[in-house]
């Protein structure tokens, strides 16, 4: 699952500026799309 690359989108949302946080969500949302 897509489980193990959950933390990086996560400190990627949490912690970074402004473009990856874009950047991160529009990965997490793709990689959730994928994986249903």
């Amino acid at each position: 699952g897509i489980g193990c690359i959950i933390p990086i989108y996560k400190e990627c949302i949490l912690n970074g500026p402004p473009e990856l946080r874009e950047s991160g969500a529009n990965g997490l949302n793709e990689a959730i799309n994928l994986s249903e």
